[in-house]
């Protein structure tokens, strides 16, 4: 019975061995930015950035369509930079229709919706007279 009890105590021991293990080697996560929606953090994950509220459900889809189609890699810079001024400024965007690519700044369209819009404003250059 001793050496049941003994057995036992080892294990206990070692499953708690394990957990601090794992919580000491955990990755910790980068935060990009506040979620538009709820002030929580948005992280990124292998496919998007995602709000760490799970009831919330805010994502930005890194294959999203939209950056796909203008050729614009969705980095965290963009993202993080989207989350804090809700525009920002991207070079080379590519445009199907002339074959070219120009300046813009890509803004966040957050409709609240499943899926979050964007849209580019284009500056135009002011004639001097």
């Amino acid at each position: 019975m001793k050496k049941i009890e003994a057995l036992t105590k080892e294990l206990i021991k070692n499953a708690d061995a394990e957990k601090v293990k794992a919580e000491l080697f955990k990755q910790e996560k980068t935060v990009i930015g506040l979620c538009p929606r709820c002030q929580s953090p948005v992280y990124e994950g292998k496919k998007n950035y995602y709000c760490s509220n799970r009831d919330c459900r805010f994502s930005m889809w890194k294959n999203d369509r939209f950056f796909e189609d203008r050729k614009i890699v969705f980095t965290p810079k963009i993202a993080s930079t989207l989350l804090k001024d809700k525009k920002v400024k991207v070079k080379n965007i590519y445009s199907h229709k002339t074959d070219k690519t120009y300046d813009g700044n890509v803004v966040l369209c957050d409709t609240g919706d499943k899926y979050v819009n964007y849209h580019i404003e284009i500056e135009r250059k002011k004639k001097e007279e």
